[in-house]
């Protein structure tokens, strides 16, 4: 089996709806808490909480990010994306759009 396999696999894996529901669940959601808890907790252990408050926003923002608080945080598998992720079209120069998203 070779990569382009592996990858199509991974891709079909993902896009079955029994993955999205489970990726979608409340122990999913939990486990996200959990994992997000600890690495919270270790950056600010290893910066002696110095940076708390700014560790504290990034640990909330990324909880919005993922899980079941936000229910759109899970890409559509149906919704094509370009490279990098980024599904909104490029922004061409010229347009007055440079540097705006």
């Amino acid at each position: 089996m070779g990569f382009d396999d592996l990858a199509r696999k991974a891709k079909d894996a993902f896009q079955s709806e029994k993955v999205q529901q489970a990726l979608r669940s409340e122990k999913a959601e939990t486990v996200s808490d959990t994992v997000l808890e600890k690495a919270a907790g270790m950056a600010d252990k290893a910066t002696g909480g110095k940076y708390e408050q700014q560790i504290a926003g990034a640990r909330n923002m990324a909880d919005t990010k993922i899980g079941t608080d936000n229910p759109s945080s899970l890409p559509d598998p149906r919704r094509r994306e370009r490279a990098g992720g980024d599904p909104r079209p490029p922004v061409t120069a010229g347009t007055g759009q440079e540097g705006r998203r």
